[in-house]
This record gives structure tokens, C-alpha cells and sequence, in this order.
């Protein structure tokens, strides 16, 4: 997704096209990496919350970029309800991922994405920069617990 705003920010629609493409790509790994525990039903609606996510970061990156203030606004609270919507599909399918848990780690890296945003629009690079590794941290963390809540559904001791 940086590489989608920054290239968008600069005009290089092709190289826009190329990092859409690896979004795509890469929602695409993580949405099939649930299929063997949860199915394809879930793999597919995990792919579409995710392509919501995307929708929703680009929606704020579009309006930031115009300094539309009230579509920054409408776009927040866009990515907020999607954050819900993926913390409320993702609880539901193992009791090792509390909903409230979920949901204050999504609401905070749909806030990375906003700071970092907001950075690149006032070409604020060293903000964008910490922005960047603090949001790479988060996301493995959550990465990490997701994980985790997998082994404990399914691992060895559940066979």
C-alpha cells in the first residue's frame, strides 16, 4: 500500500497499476492462508473484508491528496466499520481472537495508514519514515497473534 500512495502522490500511474497489483496479490495470500483451517467460504469473504480494507485506504489516500477534509472524514470512519467488519468475521472463527482485541489492533493500523497518508500529502518523510516501521512492527504482531490463535484452535494438543 505505500508503494500505491506514493507513486499515486507523484503521478506514475504505472507504477500505481504494478503496486495495486501486488495489494491485490498479497490479500490474496493472506485471505487463501486461512482456507486449510477455515475453508474457502471464509478464504473468500476474508479476501473481500480485505479488499475492503484496500478500498477504504485508498478512498482516504484520494481524499487526502484533493485536501478533501470531509471525504478524509467519511473515509475514516469507512476503514473504522471495515476494521469491525473484519475483527467481528475473524473472532467468530476462532475463540483464540477476542473481537475487541482484534478490533483496537485493525483500528490502529488503519491509523498507520492515515499518519502515513497525511505524512507523504505534507511531505513529511522522516514522520513517514518511523510511520512506516512502526506500522511494519504492528502488522507482524498481529500477524504473530493470528498465528498463534491458529496453533491453539488446531495445533497437536487439538487433534
Amino acid at each position: 500500500m505505500r508503494n500505491v500512495v506514493l507513486t499515486t502522490k507523484y503521478g506514475d500511474k504505472d507504477a500505481a497499476k504494478i503496486a495495486e497489483d501486488q495489494v491485490v496479490q498479497n490479500a490474496k495470500e493472506i485471505a487463501n492462508s486461512i482456507a486449510p483451517y477455515y475453508g474457502k467460504e471464509a478464504s473468500d469473504k476474508l479476501f473481500t473484508l480485505l479488499a475492503g480494507h484496500y478500498g477504504t485506504i485508498k478512498d482516504y489516500m484520494n481524499a487526502a491528496f484533493a485536501s478533501n477534509k470531509d471525504g478524509m472524514k467519511a473515509a475514516s470512519d469507512k476503514i473504522n466499520k471495515n476494521a469491525e467488519e473484519i475483527a467481528t468475521f475473524l473472532s467468530s472463527a476462532n475463540p483464540n481472537w477476542p473481537k475487541q482485541t482484534l478490533l483496537g489492533a485493525l483500528v490502529a493500523h488503519g491509523g498507520h495508514h492515515m499518519a502515513q497518508i497525511d505524512a507523504i500529502q505534507k511531505k513529511d518523510f522522516a514522520s513517514e519514515a518511523k510511520i512506516w516501521d512502526a506500522m511494519k512492527n504492528h502488522i507482524y504482531t498481529i500477524a504473530d497473534v493470528l498465528a498463534e490463535g491458529i496453533v491453539k484452535q488446531f495445533g497437536p494438543k487439538n487433534r
